[in-house]
């Protein structure tokens, strides 16, 4: 028989069918041990201490403890009104640190319906304590975190908020899943894998030596001297071919056990690259210590212990996209918060940095800085076409406010020249606008040839010019996720087949990151980052003395958004100087220099205003703001192919869960909204599950280019 004063947090049923408790003093200490734990690797123990301890503080009230009694078929009492709990843990801390409300208090009011808009959370911190609430807290010393800004209060906020919902997740699972919370055995150290690293790096040293091997092991070498340096920023610019991938890794793996970090995270925009990128760590360093985390993951290959991992990146080495990353700094909600306390003490790598999108670059640059001087993160930009990060950069109208350019320690010194040392392309601009009819000729002149266009239009259009015959492929988002990396593996495979004829018409999905190697690239104008991308797909591995990227223009063609700017830019550069060195990082600088200029907005949606004031952050209002992915103009709906219509009937029977969501998003294809509304007026998509569309005849998608449409629904300005 329970105890009927005893206050519970929560009930399990035992295997004997016994009711077991575990009280909410007890859970309440758990997770304000835990908490304090986590806050602990930048400095605010005592912060974490306080608000797990008063987290649930609001559990005690009489009607809380009669509806959780009544929910779990135990005796109660009658009770009515308002059972909610969370906000009553932050009417008591407010009461003992009344200046320090609208941090502790957001944090422990939200933690189960995530961080409230200040104004909204002053107003509810107006309501009166319950009765017969414990209105007693400690007297702790609340320490702020050193070198904090006025303007990184909002992070230490959410950095806060991370440690205590994980905390409460974590003791909740203890409780009441024992078995799954013995998954989360401790993994591999640094030490561990840093031999691991040293252990691949010695398996090539019965390779013959070249001068490509020998340029990378110099790279290498810098790279693993440079990790000596202190903790801050970092930039690893290394042409393509240059080995990028593994020295960055180096560095890290050796940056992070001098000091003392805890997991190296790597950043990046495509999932293709991704999974390419996932692949390589996992022959290094093992598959139990690599958690891959995005949309498109393939669950049935993972086991139980990675996916809990995904849930708070307590893994060593996580590759995320870039969207997982940034969208976390300016979470306001439980699940997507809770892996940031795990970022702290951490090694960052941004590959392919030219990616950070600029209409948010200010409030990244905000966020990078406040984890690097508040959080004792280190981050390294990594790419082939470095962008410029440092310094004021005077825009259309707006200013971007970069990094102290002493404070960015480059791995690799100028007076290497790598461009020069790693040289394999020429790049040609042609004068002269081309048809879509030209372009399609002239690929199919060459054996083997990339072409690689601005939309999704251009690229059917493109590839519909086509000659009939083998060794064509087509890339573009109009494709799923699983199609783009069949077709992804099919290139390959007839590459290092020798295959006589491999043309491939695609959109920049393609360019950055993905290892394939191509005698002749064509690319269509864009930014001198996007044109620089493609050309490290041409001659990859040098196994011409020289390969040609050609940059084209369409005749009639309009670009749009972002990249109209970048190919502005661009233009003025040629226009200045048609014979420059299009690999020099001076002329990388240039560029953009000339694209800043032209911007209207480093920070689109007003993400930093909003946020600069503790006592007026919107956190609520920021998070719904901050999508590097727009999707108000457009609606994903699921394709049939591969396996989709097999989860699509699972979802049917048995209805959607996460890991079915997951799935379906190896199946998803983003369209206009328009587009959308026309599918669903001609019953081509329906709704299977609450916000879940299907596109379920097979005849509406096809196996080389993806879903069909209507051509009066093409949108010109759909890229990728």
């Amino acid at each position: 028989m329970l105890n009927k004063d005893i206050n519970i947090s929560h009930i399990r049923t035992s295997a004997e069918g016994k009711f077991e408790v575990q009280t909410n003093e007890e859970h309440s200490h758990n997770v304000a041990e835990l908490a304090k734990k986590f806050a602990q690797q930048f400095g605010m123990p005592e912060w974490g201490y306080l608000i797990g301890l008063l987290h649930d503080r609001g559990k005690d009230r009489f009607s809380f403890q009669q509806y959780i009694r009544q929910s779990n078929g135990l005796p109660y009492k009658h009770w009515s009104g308002d059972k909610d709990h969370a906000y009553i843990g932050a009417l008591v801390a407010q009461k003992t640190y009344p200046n320090l409300s609208m941090i502790i208090g957001n944090d422990i009011a939200g933690h189960h319906r995530g961080l409230y808009n200040t104004d909204e959370l002053q107003s509810l911190l107006k309501s009166p304590i319950p009765e017969g609430i414990d209105t007693s807290v400690p007297k702790c010393t609340l320490n702020p975190p050193h070198k904090i800004g006025i303007t990184d209060v909002n992070h230490v906020c959410r950095m806060l908020f991370s440690c205590l919902v994980d905390a409460d997740y974590l003791d909740t699972e203890q409780f009441m899943c024992p078995e799954t919370s013995k998954l989360r055995a401790p993994y591999e150290d640094m030490q561990s894998l840093s031999s691991k690293m040293d252990c691949w790096l010695n398996s090539f040293k019965s390779v013959p030596d070249n001068a490509l091997n020998s340029i990378r092991g110099k790279i290498q070498q810098c790279c693993r001297e440079k990790a000596n340096n202190s903790p801050g920023f970092f930039e690893l610019t290394v042409p393509t071919g240059g080995g990028k991938t593994i020295s960055s890794m180096v560095w890290a793996i050796n940056h992070a056990l001098k000091f003392g970090k805890r997991r190296i995270i790597i950043a990046l925009p495509y999932t293709s690259i991704i999974i390419q990128t996932a692949q390589i760590l996992r022959s290094i360093f093992g598959d139990e210590n690599v958690l891959e985390h995005h949309s498109v993951v393939n669950e049935d290959k993972e086991d139980e212990r990675i996916k809990l991992a995904s849930e708070n990146w307590d893994s060593p080495i996580i590759v995320t996209t870039n969207v997982q990353l940034f969208e976390s700094f300016f979470a306001d909600k439980p699940s997507k918060c809770r892996k940031l306390h795990n970022i702290a003490n951490s090694v960052i790598i941004l590959d392919e940095a030219q990616a950070i999108p600029r209409k948010f670059l200010q409030p990244i640059l905000d966020a990078l800085k406040c984890y690097v001087y508040s959080f004792d993160v280190s981050v390294l930009f990594c790419t082939a076409s470095q962008p410029v990060l440092t310094g004021v950069r005077n825009g259309r109208g707006a200013t971007l406010n970069g990094i102290d350019s002493k404070c960015v320690t480059p791995l690799i010194a100028p007076n290497m020249r790598l461009h020069d040392i790693l040289r394999r392309v020429s790049i040609e601009f042609k004068n002269e606008p081309y048809t879509s009819s030209d372009i399609a000729s002239m690929v199919s002149d060459y054996n083997r040839c990339l072409c690689i266009v601005n939309t999704r239009k251009l690229a059917l259009e493109i590839f519909k010019l086509l000659p009939n015959g083998q060794g064509y492929y087509h890339l573009s988002r109009m494709m799923c996720p699983m199609h783009i990396r069949h077709t992804l593996n099919n290139i390959k495979d007839a590459l290092s087949n020798c295959q006589t004829y491999v043309r491939v018409i695609s959109t920049q999905l393609i360019e950055a990151g993905v290892d394939i190697d191509f005698p002749i690239v064509m690319r269509q104008k864009a930014g001198l980052d996007s044109i620089l991308q493609s050309a490290g797909r041409c001659n990859r591995e040098g196994k011409q003395t020289t390969g040609q990227t050609i940059v084209f223009d369409i005749a009639g063609h309009k670009d749009y958004g972002e990249i109209k700017s970048a190919v502005y830019a661009t233009n003025e550069l040629y226009d200045r100087n048609a014979q420059a060195d299009w690999f020099a990082p001076e002329t990388v600088s240039q560029y953009y220099n000339i694209l800043y200029s032209k911007t209207d907005s480093f920070d689109e949606k007003g993400i930093s205003q909003s946020l600069a004031y503790p006592y007026e952050a919107a956190y609520e209002t920021a998070a719904n703001a901050f999508h590097l992915i727009d999707d108000t103009q457009n609606k994903v709906v699921i394709v049939n192919y591969g396996d989709a219509d097999k989860l699509i009937r699972q979802v049917k029977e048995y209805g959607l869960n996460k890991t079915r969501m997951r799935q379906l998003g190896q199946y998803a294809v983003s369209i206009p909204m328009y587009v959308f509304n026309s599918f669903l007026d001609n019953s081509i998509a329906e709704e299977v599950s609450d916000g879940i569309f299907y596109v379920s005849n097979p005849n509406q998608y096809d196996d080389t280019t993806g879903l069909l449409l209507e051509n009066k629904y093409l949108e010109q300005i759909n890229i990728i």
